[in-house]
């Protein structure tokens, strides 16, 4: 099952995250600065921790419509039998 997993997010989640608009930097500013602060090293640790976190988050919720969009394209191909 990991086979599946990785095969998925090498050849369906990667190369579509970049045109992810969550994750552009000029749609989110928090994102952006979040990673201008990891970039640079500044800040408190705590900050550092949290703007982690907040790139953790994005990550995810992108994937996860990533999944989404990829279920509803297998389903939109198979014609549901009528009853």
């Amino acid at each position: 099952m990991n086979d599946l997993y990785d095969w998925l997010y090498t050849h369906y989640c990667k190369p579509r995250r970049k045109d992810s608009e969550l994750l552009r930097p000029e749609s989110a500013p928090e994102i952006r600065e979040a990673r201008d602060l990891l970039l640079s090293g500044e800040g408190e640790p705590l900050d550092r921790e949290d703007a982690l976190d907040l790139l953790c988050r994005a990550e995810g919720i992108t994937a996860f419509a990533l999944g989404m969009e990829f279920c509803r394209q297998l389903l939109t191909e198979f014609p549901f039998p009528r009853s």
